[in-house]
């Protein structure tokens, strides 16, 4: 995730199951396994296409 000096990351931000997104500077991941992101093999093969 990233964008230029002084716009906000949530221009940036594309939904994705179980993702954390920094609040007030502070970024609590999740717990559960692979970060907790939520991805299935049809979603990554649509993202590298």
């Amino acid at each position: 995730m990233g964008c230029g000096p002084g716009e906000s990351l949530m221009a940036a931000w594309r939904s994705t199951p179980g993702m954390a997104l920094p609040t007030d500077g502070w970024l609590v991941p999740s717990d559960a396994p692979g970060f907790g992101i939520d991805l299935t093999r049809d979603q990554l093969d649509a993202a590298i296409a």
